[in-house]
């Protein structure tokens, strides 16, 4: 089973507008500075995006993605690293890309049904 699998993802979630989570990895040549950390947060602004360096060679980098299903998101999540994202940071790999049900993502989150009509 996958991580989108595992991770609970409805792959087949319906329509435009719902709201997925990137998690990208991203290995480097070098330890990542505090500048290109900020002009990472600067490029994928758009995106909500965040980085945060582990002070190991590479950082994490969440991002929003909209998109009508989970392929969607992953291809827009790949489209954002690599034209905004990656090309900031020198001998930079993506070693993993997650994607997760946003907050606003439709279906069961809660365990729970519908609540009950009042009487």
């Amino acid at each position: 089973m996958d991580d989108v699998a595992q991770a609970g993802a409805r792959p087949d979630a319906p329509g435009p507008g719902t709201r997925w989570v990137a998690e990208a990895t991203v290995r480097t040549s070098g330890r990542v500075d505090a500048g290109t950390v900020e002009a990472l947060g600067r490029a994928g602004a758009v995106a909500g995006c965040a980085a945060r360096c582990s002070g190991a060679q590479g950082l994490s980098v969440r991002m929003d993605v909209v998109a009508e299903s989970c392929a969607g998101a992953y291809g827009s999540a790949l489209a954002l690293l690599a034209t905004a994202i990656l090309p900031l940071l020198d001998g930079a790999d993506l070693t993993d890309l997650r994607i997760v049900p946003g907050g606003e993502h439709p279906g069961d989150r809660h365990g729970g049904a519908e609540p009950a009509a009042a009487a």
